[in-house]
């Protein structure tokens, strides 16, 4: 099953991108803008708290998915309404 950016059909990915392309122009994602600098620092503050060396000698040893981090924020940043879930696995999600 092809998305909007694996599509080899281009009448097919242009039409599909058409129904999206405003969501991502650049005055569809100012308003955006300040959740995502906010969900951004809240990200960096807990992998700094689980994986670096100076939360403590063994969290910089841990391994993770920075994908599926990655990947479920841009998910919580589209769905605006959310800060509860956004804060709840930004503080215990791993």
């Amino acid at each position: 099953m092809h998305n909007i950016f694996s599509q080899p059909d281009e009448a097919k990915h242009a039409a599909d991108k058409k129904l999206v392309a405003k969501y991502y122009s650049p005055t569809g994602v100012a308003c955006l803008e300040p959740l995502i600098d906010k969900t951004i620092a809240q990200l960096c503050d807990e992998l700094d708290k689980r994986f670096t060396t100076t939360a403590s000698p063994t969290s910089a040893a841990k391994v993770f998915d920075l994908g599926d981090w990655i990947s479920y924020c841009s998910s919580l940043v589209r769905k605006k309404n959310h800060k509860k879930d956004r804060n709840e696995f930004l503080t215990s999600a791993l």
